[in-house]
Protein backbone atom coordinates (compact mmCIF):
# COMPACT_ATOMS: atom_id res chain seq x y z
CA UNK A 1 0.00 0.00 0.00
CA UNK A 2 1.20 3.48 -0.83
CA UNK A 3 -0.27 6.95 -1.31
CA UNK A 4 -0.15 8.10 -4.93
CA UNK A 5 0.68 11.78 -5.42
CA UNK A 6 1.22 13.74 -8.64
CA UNK A 7 3.50 16.67 -9.43
CA UNK A 8 5.02 18.37 -12.46
CA UNK A 9 7.78 20.43 -10.83
CA UNK A 10 8.59 23.75 -12.40
CA UNK A 11 11.78 24.08 -10.34
CA UNK A 12 14.59 21.55 -9.88
CA UNK A 13 14.13 19.43 -6.75
CA UNK A 14 16.60 19.31 -3.87
CA UNK A 15 17.83 16.11 -2.30
CA UNK A 16 15.57 15.09 0.56
CA UNK A 17 13.14 17.97 0.01
CA UNK A 18 9.65 18.23 -1.52
CA UNK A 19 9.18 18.19 -5.29
CA UNK A 20 5.82 19.88 -5.90
CA UNK A 21 5.12 23.48 -6.86
CA UNK A 22 3.09 24.22 -3.74
CA UNK A 23 2.39 22.99 -0.25
CA UNK A 24 -0.61 20.91 -1.32
CA UNK A 25 0.74 19.29 -4.48
CA UNK A 26 2.88 16.46 -3.18
CA UNK A 27 3.10 14.54 0.09
CA UNK A 28 2.74 17.79 2.01
CA UNK A 29 -0.92 18.04 1.05
CA UNK A 30 -1.56 14.47 2.18
CA UNK A 31 0.21 15.00 5.48
CA UNK A 32 -1.68 18.25 6.07
CA UNK A 33 -4.97 16.41 5.50
CA UNK A 34 -3.98 13.79 8.06
CA UNK A 35 -3.11 16.50 10.57
CA UNK A 36 -6.51 18.11 9.94
CA UNK A 37 -8.16 14.79 10.76
CA UNK A 38 -6.08 14.33 13.86
CA UNK A 39 -4.40 11.26 12.41
CA UNK A 40 -0.87 10.23 11.46
CA UNK A 41 0.11 8.79 8.10
CA UNK A 42 1.90 5.44 8.16
CA UNK A 43 2.08 4.75 4.42
CA UNK A 44 4.92 5.48 1.98
CA UNK A 45 4.40 7.58 -1.12
CA UNK A 46 4.54 6.95 -4.83
CA UNK A 47 4.94 9.79 -7.32
CA UNK A 48 2.49 8.11 -9.65
CA UNK A 49 2.38 10.74 -12.38
CA UNK A 50 5.10 13.20 -13.10
CA UNK A 51 7.20 14.68 -15.85
CA UNK A 52 9.50 17.48 -16.92
CA UNK A 53 7.84 19.81 -19.37
CA UNK A 54 10.30 21.52 -21.69
CA UNK A 55 8.23 24.70 -21.47
CA UNK A 56 8.97 24.96 -17.73
CA UNK A 57 12.62 25.83 -18.37
CA UNK A 58 14.28 28.64 -20.26
CA UNK A 59 16.43 26.19 -22.25
CA UNK A 60 13.60 23.92 -23.46
CA UNK A 61 14.65 20.36 -24.16
CA UNK A 62 18.03 20.89 -22.52
CA UNK A 63 16.26 21.85 -19.29
CA UNK A 64 13.98 18.84 -19.70
CA UNK A 65 16.90 16.41 -19.90
CA UNK A 66 18.51 18.00 -16.85
CA UNK A 67 15.27 18.00 -14.89
CA UNK A 68 14.46 14.33 -15.53
CA UNK A 69 17.90 13.34 -14.23
CA UNK A 70 17.45 15.49 -11.13
CA UNK A 71 14.02 13.96 -10.50
CA UNK A 72 15.41 10.41 -10.65
CA UNK A 73 18.16 11.45 -8.23
CA UNK A 74 15.59 13.14 -6.00
CA UNK A 75 13.33 10.11 -5.63
CA UNK A 76 16.33 7.98 -4.72
CA UNK A 77 17.14 10.47 -1.96
CA UNK A 78 13.71 10.05 -0.35
CA UNK A 79 13.33 6.96 1.83
CA UNK A 80 9.57 7.60 2.13
CA UNK A 81 9.01 7.39 -1.66
CA UNK A 82 8.87 4.00 -3.37
CA UNK A 83 9.52 5.45 -6.83
CA UNK A 84 8.12 7.63 -9.58
CA UNK A 85 6.36 7.13 -12.89
CA UNK A 86 7.11 9.48 -15.75
CA UNK A 87 3.93 10.23 -17.68
CA UNK A 88 5.54 12.93 -19.81
CA UNK A 89 9.21 12.15 -20.07
CA UNK A 90 10.00 14.18 -23.18
CA UNK A 91 7.06 16.22 -24.37
CA UNK A 92 7.13 19.74 -25.73
CA UNK A 93 3.76 21.44 -25.59
CA UNK A 94 2.79 25.07 -25.36
CA UNK A 95 0.47 24.60 -22.37
CA UNK A 96 -2.53 22.34 -22.28
CA UNK A 97 -3.49 22.63 -25.92
CA UNK A 98 -1.58 19.40 -26.44
CA UNK A 99 0.64 20.33 -29.34
CA UNK A 100 2.41 17.00 -29.05
CA UNK A 101 6.04 16.20 -29.61
CA UNK A 102 5.97 12.80 -28.02
CA UNK A 103 6.75 10.34 -30.80
CA UNK A 104 9.34 8.39 -28.81
CA UNK A 105 12.17 9.75 -30.92
CA UNK A 106 15.63 10.08 -29.46
CA UNK A 107 15.25 13.44 -27.75
CA UNK A 108 17.56 14.77 -24.99
CA UNK A 109 14.96 13.97 -22.32
CA UNK A 110 15.00 10.32 -23.30
CA UNK A 111 18.80 10.26 -23.16
CA UNK A 112 18.67 11.92 -19.75
CA UNK A 113 16.27 9.25 -18.51
CA UNK A 114 18.42 6.43 -19.83
CA UNK A 115 21.67 7.82 -18.42
CA UNK A 116 20.31 8.43 -14.93
CA UNK A 117 18.55 5.07 -14.92
CA UNK A 118 21.80 3.29 -15.81
CA UNK A 119 24.17 5.15 -13.50
CA UNK A 120 22.24 6.02 -10.31
CA UNK A 121 18.70 4.62 -10.21
CA UNK A 122 18.08 2.08 -7.46
CA UNK A 123 21.49 2.42 -5.84
CA UNK A 124 21.94 3.39 -2.17
CA UNK A 125 21.82 7.15 -1.66
CA UNK A 126 24.56 8.77 0.37
CA UNK A 127 24.39 12.48 1.04
CA UNK A 128 27.46 14.59 0.31
CA UNK A 129 28.09 17.86 2.11
CA UNK A 130 29.36 20.20 -0.60
CA UNK A 131 29.62 23.05 1.91
CA UNK A 132 28.01 25.27 -0.72
CA UNK A 133 24.28 26.03 -0.69
CA UNK A 134 24.36 26.35 -4.48
CA UNK A 135 25.57 22.79 -5.02
CA UNK A 136 23.59 19.55 -4.99
CA UNK A 137 25.79 16.46 -4.76
CA UNK A 138 25.41 12.87 -3.64
CA UNK A 139 26.64 9.33 -4.14
CA UNK A 140 24.35 6.67 -5.55
CA UNK A 141 26.24 3.47 -4.95
CA UNK A 142 29.70 4.36 -6.25
CA UNK A 143 28.46 6.96 -8.75
CA UNK A 144 28.96 10.60 -7.76
CA UNK A 145 26.39 13.08 -9.13
CA UNK A 146 26.68 16.86 -8.88
CA UNK A 147 25.15 20.08 -10.24
CA UNK A 148 24.81 23.74 -9.35
CA UNK A 149 21.50 25.36 -8.45
CA UNK A 150 22.47 28.76 -9.83
CA UNK A 151 23.42 29.74 -13.37
CA UNK A 152 27.18 29.82 -12.88
CA UNK A 153 29.81 27.33 -13.99
CA UNK A 154 32.63 26.58 -11.57
CA UNK A 155 35.56 24.22 -11.24
CA UNK A 156 35.02 21.57 -8.58
CA UNK A 157 37.92 19.66 -6.98
CA UNK A 158 37.35 15.98 -6.35
CA UNK A 159 39.53 13.45 -4.55
CA UNK A 160 39.58 10.08 -6.29
CA UNK A 161 41.53 6.84 -6.19
CA UNK A 162 44.61 7.40 -8.41
CA UNK A 163 44.85 3.68 -9.02
CA UNK A 164 41.62 3.66 -11.05
CA UNK A 165 40.62 5.04 -14.43
CA UNK A 166 37.83 7.63 -14.06
CA UNK A 167 35.12 8.93 -16.37
CA UNK A 168 32.98 12.07 -16.47
CA UNK A 169 29.52 11.52 -17.96
CA UNK A 170 27.20 14.38 -18.87
CA UNK A 171 23.43 14.43 -18.48
CA UNK A 172 22.74 12.83 -21.86
CA UNK A 173 25.43 10.17 -21.56
CA UNK A 174 28.42 11.70 -23.34
CA UNK A 175 31.57 10.22 -21.80
CA UNK A 176 34.97 11.83 -21.27
CA UNK A 177 38.08 10.49 -19.60
CA UNK A 178 38.59 12.39 -16.33
CA UNK A 179 42.27 13.23 -15.73
CA UNK A 180 43.46 12.46 -12.21
CA UNK A 181 46.90 13.44 -10.93
CA UNK A 182 49.27 11.21 -8.97
CA UNK A 183 47.63 12.26 -5.70
CA UNK A 184 44.14 11.41 -6.93
CA UNK A 185 43.01 15.00 -7.45
CA UNK A 186 40.64 15.83 -10.31
CA UNK A 187 38.84 19.00 -11.35
CA UNK A 188 35.47 19.03 -13.04
CA UNK A 189 33.33 21.86 -14.35
CA UNK A 190 29.92 21.97 -12.70
CA UNK A 191 26.85 23.90 -13.81
CA UNK A 192 23.06 23.55 -13.69
CA UNK A 193 23.45 20.48 -15.89
CA UNK A 194 24.19 17.37 -13.79
CA UNK A 195 27.32 15.31 -14.34
CA UNK A 196 28.30 11.88 -13.09
CA UNK A 197 31.72 10.67 -11.98
CA UNK A 198 32.50 6.97 -11.76
CA UNK A 199 35.28 4.55 -12.47
CA UNK A 200 35.65 3.10 -15.93
CA UNK A 201 35.14 -0.40 -14.50
CA UNK A 202 31.84 0.60 -12.87
CA UNK A 203 30.67 2.37 -16.02
CA UNK A 204 31.35 -0.67 -18.16
CA UNK A 205 29.58 -2.91 -15.67
CA UNK A 206 26.50 -0.66 -15.50
CA UNK A 207 26.16 0.02 -19.21
CA UNK A 208 27.64 -3.10 -20.78
CA UNK A 209 29.88 -0.85 -22.89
Amino acid sequence: MALDVHAYPQQPPSFGGPIGNGENEDERGVLAAYVGLGRKNSLPFWLGETGAKAMHGFTGRRWQAEQTAKMIAWVNSRSDYLGLAFCIGHEYDLAYGRIWDYSMGHKPGEAGLYTASALIDGFPYRAFDAKDTNVQAAYFGDTFMIWRTDESTRAWPLQLDPGKSWLLVDVVGKVKVLPVDAGGKANIGISASPVYVLSRADYEKLTGK
